[in-house]
């Protein structure tokens, strides 16, 4: 067999559904490894492989998902042969990836500047990223401020490969991609499911087990775990995932709606089934919320397309709908309290978001320019909370979040980077930037109550999504447009 026809082999192989399969199977087998950095270098060398031979970007996601989710390695030893060994792998995978992913670059670099010429998603990212760069002018801790901007800058780079390597006009590669969302919402759905069964055969080891220096609560059953947020994956707790698999049940809503061929709406329907399960286990208020929300919104796009003379009414029922809900929720509790009081009292005490919003709040009104600097919440929250509470990361609500770390400035960019978002979907002819908007709105309302925006595992996933709209310049000579 002659080396082209090898290589055409292998590149459609790259870009094949089965590759997507096999990525998705090996972040499972890494997550159960054990192995400290086995993710890291089965992404490094898969990522130089699909760059080595040309192949387009439908496995990105993924990819993606390999890399944050690989390893359930909870301590690390730097100690020993076997980390030094880990090491020189990861650098045998990164020396030739790098290379041909440079040169891919340098080859191509016509082509990609076109295509990243004036689009505002790269823009509206490079602005925020920008605003936290300058909050290294007042942060104490230079270290977590560097890590949260480079952990925030996987958004940028993903989305320049995506850009560059997805052709948005091939219906075939969005096909692709589609796929791949479902096999992320599978490989999440195996991995907790073997989280699952790990709980219940060690659910006595785990009560009382120190993490972090802090002790977790007593559990006296598997769902009172459940219960209390430990069905965590180790790369982020349930809060956090909850929203990657909100994201791929809507957009496997479309999948079903689009697709033409039987075992692919088979595959949907399935991966909007686990979806579903791992949102009512992890019991998530905020990830549900957001989700209930885009399925009024998602209600709504369906009556317009098919019957736009409908829509006003339904609109007329979503606000008594609103309304009778919000009184049936609250009615009970008024009483002596003022009805705020008991909005922050009842409902967000029991989390301690009310202590840590109000927290937040002082902290931007003493730091209102710069902020505390980027990722330098926990430094802040542990003296809101007190050093022998529990440990909390972030303020819990991404306005708070960008407003005490990153300042004014952060939240001027904050929002521009919002209404980019917004217009990249807004008013689109397209079936496709109908549900990606709605999987943003269903993140945005979920970030209210558990900071996503701008940084986490869980929005790279959307800026990929987003990245698959075309600019308003190129609407009209992309192929796959759905009327």
């Amino acid at each position: 067999m002659e080396k082209t026809a090898i290589k055409n082999i292998i590149k459609s192989f790259l870009e094949s559904k089965l590759f997507i399969a096999v990525i998705g199977l090996l972040t499972v087998i890494s997550w159960q490894s054990g192995v400290m950095y086995l993710s890291y270098i089965l992404f490094t060398a898969l990522l130089g492989l699909v760059y080595a031979f040309k192949a387009n970007g439908v496995s990105f996601i993924s990819l993606y998902i390999l890399l944050i989710g690989g390893s359930s390695v909870q301590s690390y030893d730097v100690k020993g042969t076997t980390h030094i060994t880990q090491i020189v792998l990861i650098i045998v995978a990164v020396i030739p990836s790098t290379f041909f992913v440079a040169k891919d670059l340098i080859t191509n670099r016509k082509e990609y500047f076109c295509k990243l010429k004036n689009d505002g998603i790269i823009r509206c990212m490079l602005l925020l990223t920008a605003a936290m760069l300058l909050t290294f002018i007042t942060t104490e801790h230079y270290g977590s401020t560097a890590v949260y901007i480079l952990k925030y800058s996987l958004n940028i780079w993903f989305a320049l490969m995506v850009i560059t390597k997805v052709d948005i006009s091939d219906r075939a590669q969005i096909d692709n991609i589609m796929f791949s969302v479902g096999i992320m919402v599978l490989t999440i759905g195996v991995e907790a499911g073997l989280r699952l069964i790990y709980m219940k055969n060690h659910l006595d080891s785990m009560r009382n087990a120190n993490m972090g220096g802090y002790k977790i609560v007593s559990y006296p059953s598997l769902w009172k775990a459940l219960k209390s947020k430990q069905l965590g994956l180790y790369w982020a707790v349930s809060n956090h995932w909850i929203m990657i698999t909100n994201v791929g049940l809507i957009m496997m809503i479309y999948y079903m709606v689009s697709t033409k061929k039987i075992w692919l709406k088979v595959f949907a329907g399935c991966t909007i089934a686990i979806a579903i399960i791992l949102a009512i286990l992890t019991r998530c208020r905020g990830g549900l919320f957001g989700l209930a929300i885009s399925m009024v919104i998602l209600g709504y796009v369906v009556i317009c397309r098919l019957n736009p003379s409908k829509a006003r009414m339904f609109i007329k029922l979503i606000y008594v709908g609103s309304a009778v809900a919000f009184v049936a929720i609250f009615a009970h509790k008024i009483g002596d309290k003022a009805f705020e009081e008991e909005i922050f009292d009842g409902i967000l005490d029991p989390n301690g978001r009310n202590i840590i919003y109000a927290g937040g709040i002082k902290v931007f009104s003493d730091n209102w320019l710069l902020g505390t600097g980027a990722g330098t919440s926990k430094y802040s929250i542990m003296e809101i909370l007190g050093k022998n509470k529990i440990m909390l990361i972030n303020y819990h609500n991404c306005f708070i979040q960008i407003a005490a770390t990153c300042g004014i400035i952060g939240i001027v960019s904050f929002l521009v980077y919002i209404l980019g978002c917004l217009l990249r979907v807004y008013k689109r002819n397209m079936l496709l930037a109908s549900f990606v908007g709605i999987t943003f709105v269903c993140s945005f309302v979920h970030g209210q109550f558990d900071t996503f925006f701008p940084s986490s595992e869980s929005m790279v996933v959307l800026t990929i999504l987003l990245c698959l709209i075309p600019r308003r310049q190129l609407i009209k000579i992309v192929k796959n447009e759905e009327l």
